[in-house]
């Protein structure tokens, strides 16, 4: 019998759960993002590659979210992290950045829309392409959405 962990949640109770003791919750996230996604990928072969990336992200963004400090600072601090692992890894780079976007953007229920605009523009700062691309993520939940109603 295989056990699936849910790496969504496991990454946002890590995350969270070390906020009040950290000074940089930014760079907490991308650190704890970067580890799990990098140990994800050695232990979780048949995983899929691109599902962990967007999971382990998106559970980052949301811990980091209930916190409420530096997100959007976080959000680029994670894409690089991924970056990182996807060399590592043997991942396409741009396959791993879009899979690591849609995670981040799966918070945009929760943030506030001023806090998405910001990490649009921490992530275009950083990476040139990407904050166009979070936004455009962003547009894509937000018609499915209507669609669903």
């Amino acid at each position: 019998m295989t056990y699936r962990v849910d790496l969504n949640r496991l990454t946002r109770e890590m995350v969270s759960a070390r906020l009040a003791d950290i000074n940089d919750p930014a760079a907490l996230a991308a650190d704890v993002a970067g580890k799990t996604i990098a140990l994800g990928l050695k232990a979780s072969p048949g995983l899929e590659r691109l599902d962990l990336i967007r999971e382990v992200c998106s559970g980052a963004m949301a811990g980091l979210l209930v916190g409420g400090e530096r997100v959007p600072a976080g959000a680029a601090g994670i894409l690089s992290c991924v970056v990182d692992a996807a060399s590592t890894g043997h991942i396409d780079p741009c396959e791993a950045m879009t899979a690591a976007l849609r995670g981040i953007a799966e918070i945009s229920r929760a943030a506030p829309e001023g806090q998405l605009y910001d990490i649009g523009c921490a992530l275009e700062e950083r990476f040139h392409g990407a904050g166009d691309a979070f936004r455009r993520l962003l547009q894509e939940r937000s018609a499915m959405g209507s669609l669903r109603s």
